[in-house]
């Protein structure tokens, strides 16, 4: 008899690193090397340690928490607006950065304007901050996506 795998070792953890990429040379950033410069000029960290975010993914109960939030805010613009559902760029803004405010437990190796790495209020100030739209989407892409929170992603 052909013994049976058990699906349960493919389980994903509840929170997972977003290790931030400078959004212009897509390398991670690192803090607390030595900077070197290339010969186009560009300052690189060697040997420091890599900025990042960690956030609650699909598996766990605060990512199922934000995302039941995010669709009962959904819903009750579209009863508002008799079925329509119609948001402005301000809204869906707002929207994202209440998501995922709400699923990050803590910024690593960085600060945002001297606020604590650890507040709800300065995570959503973060991703509401045009300027800093690439950390937000970032943030964004890896949130949702199973494979960074199994195991072997983890050790890697």
């Amino acid at each position: 008899m052909t013994e049976l795998f058990d699906i349960s070792a493919i389980e994903v953890a509840d929170t997972f690193d977003v290790v931030l990429e400078h959004p212009k040379t897509k390398e991670p950033i690192l803090v607390g090397g030595t900077e070197v410069t290339n010969e186009d000029g560009e300052t690189t960290n060697v040997g420091g340690v890599p900025m990042s975010v960690t956030v609650y993914g699909p598996g766990s109960k605060q990512f199922k928490a934000a995302k039941s939030a995010q669709s009962n805010r959904n819903m009750k613009r579209a009863r508002a607006s008799g079925g329509r559902v119609e948001t402005t760029a301000d809204e869906e803004a707002a929207d994202a950065a209440a998501f995922l405010s709400t699923i990050t437990v803590s910024l690593n190796n960085f600060t945002y304007k001297g606020l604590p790495t650890d507040a709800r209020d300065t995570f959503r100030a973060l991703y509401l901050d045009r300027k800093m739209g690439w950390i937000t989407d970032q943030v964004n892409n890896q949130a949702g996506d199973w494979g960074r929170f199994t195991k072997a992603a983890q050790s890697s």
